[in-house]
């Protein structure tokens, strides 16, 4: 939330890419539009990815800061912090972001 509170004062305009569980508490301000994405499923990421880019155009910048600190083992760890995060920058990569 701090992040976004800084891009709102700089007056960006701020897309949180959230998981459809994710907690929006901290992410009241109005301005904060939300873009709710499937991070474990890079099919449905991608389109979800492309949609945006056709309907809102390309982001100016992005900032990744999520993840998990606690997992069930290092295999749950390694897939959420690396290769989510992977198909994530690929995604963006492809899509030409």
């Amino acid at each position: 939330s701090f992040i976004v509170e800084e891009a709102l004062r700089r007056r960006f305009s701020v897309w949180a890419g959230v998981r459809a569980s994710s907690s929006k508490k901290y992410l009241s301000d109005e301005k904060v539009q939300f873009l709710e994405l499937n991070f474990a499923h890079p099919h449905a990421l991608r389109a979800q990815l492309a949609e945006h880019q056709k309907t809102r155009g390309k982001f100016d910048y992005i900032v990744h800061c999520a993840g998990v600190t606690k997992c069930k083992d290092k295999q749950e760890f390694d897939r959420v912090n690396y290769l989510q995060t992977k198909s994530l920058v690929d995604l963006l990569l492809h899509l030409n972001q």
